[in-house]
């Protein structure tokens, strides 16, 4: 978590809704972490509601928690992530607030199972607002560097999505 003043942290530990057909993420436990093991293209599907507290304009932060079985140095993955914010009312096929964000490549740990934040790129805040529905699509996507083997699939552990509140108030001094 965050130890900036008047963030907030969302962990979601869920797996999320895979991908379709051969587009899903494998469910794989290694000494009781359970997680999503990605090839590339696969893909989950994860949304809920931007709560009422989140201050205006504050991005979003997305982390993402994972690990690699590589042994070889030089291997490289790239996530990404597919968003939309829709408000109720709103039609989701319809343009509107969205993007794509791009990790960029990450070198693998040659030591096998080390555990991973990589930190996404934002998502500005002034492309949502309160009590709009984000729907995510986490995906693993081919690095620009030497590709990794299929061996080496990193595991998603969970993500944490983070924003900055309106305030947390007055302390009462008792």
């Amino acid at each position: 978590m965050s130890n900036l003043p008047n963030r907030v942290t969302q962990i979601v530990q869920d797996s999320g809704n895979p991908g379709e057909g051969s587009l899903a993420p494998v469910s794989v436990a290694l000494n009781n972490i359970y997680g999503q093991k990605f090839a590339v293209s696969d893909s989950v599907h994860f949304s809920f509601v931007i709560s009422s507290n989140i201050k205006a304009s504050s991005d979003i932060t997305i982390e993402l928690h994972w690990y690699s079985p590589n042994t070889t140095a030089a291997r490289y993955v790239q996530f990404q992530i597919v968003w939309r914010a829709v408000a109720i009312g709103e039609t989701i096929t319809a343009p509107g607030n969205s993007g794509t964000i791009v990790s960029g490549d990450i070198l693998l740990s040659t030591t096998a199972n080390t555990f991973i934040e990589t930190i996404m790129p934002v998502i500005a805040g002034n492309s949502i607002a309160v009590d709009d529905h984000l729907f995510l699509e986490i995906s693993r996507i081919a690095s620009v560097g030497t590709a990794p083997a299929a061996g080496d699939s990193p595991v998603l552990v969970h993500f944490e999505v983070e924003f900055v509140v309106q305030g947390l108030g007055t302390p009462i001094v008792i």
